[in-house]
């Protein structure tokens, strides 16, 4: 399942007749996040796909991680914007803004600690929506300790049960099969022959070298 889940999930997205297997895959990656946000394709999952994870209220990642993941996906939604946002200008902004418009609504920043906010999410203030900024800069400068987290501002993320091994077993044969049919593919090849003793190569599948 390790080697087949992101193909696997992410085509789950392509075609609404995977719903249930979409679903599954959702909840799985709620428990084991780093399937996902740390796989080296992640910078390249639609949309849709990093929508409907940070939206799930079981999603087992400290809010603070998921912000910094959401923003490491846009970046690289947009080659020509640096990581450091010390060098950004208003246009630059304006870019990463509109590239996670849809993202940011499902960012739990009151579950954030009054220092994560300070030093994560000031310096891109200009990424959000201005009610939203206003509201966290009042309700974070409120808080006396810089470790503690707003109370009753936001739905924390709680575990889920077990996924069902039906699904899984879904999994583990539409990734396989998938295997296969490249496997397939790449013995069908025509091998490549090489000339001996000077005679010229042939290249018909018939001939014996």
């Amino acid at each position: 399942i390790e080697e087949n889940f992101n193909f696997v999930y992410q085509t789950s997205f392509e075609n609404n007749s995977f719903l249930e297997l979409q679903k599954y895959c959702t909840n799985l990656v709620s428990e084991e996040p780093d399937k996902v946000f740390k796989s080296s394709s992640f910078s390249s999952i639609p949309e849709k796909l990093l929508i409907s994870l940070i939206q799930n209220d079981h999603l087992l990642m400290d809010e603070i991680q998921i912000w910094d993941h959401v923003i490491e996906w846009g970046v690289a939604q947009n080659p020509e914007l640096s990581s450091n946002f010390t060098n950004y200008s208003k246009d630059d902004f304006k870019t990463l803004k509109n590239t996670l418009q849809h993202c940011i609504p499902f960012v739990r920043f009151y579950n954030l600690t009054s220092k994560e906010f300070i030093d994560k999410v000031l310096p891109c203030r200009k990424l959000l929506p201005k009610e939203l900024y206003e509201d966290l800069l009042k309700t974070f400068l409120s808080l006396s300790d810089p470790n503690s987290k707003p109370e009753n501002k936001s739905k924390p993320r709680t575990a889920k049960s077990e996924p069902q091994p039906v699904l899984m077993n879904m999994i583990n044969i539409f990734g396989s099969r998938s295997h296969e049919n490249q496997q397939e593919s790449i013995e069908s090849r025509e091998p490549i022959r090489f000339p001996r003793n000077g005679r010229t190569p042939r290249y018909s599948k018939y001939d014996r070298m």
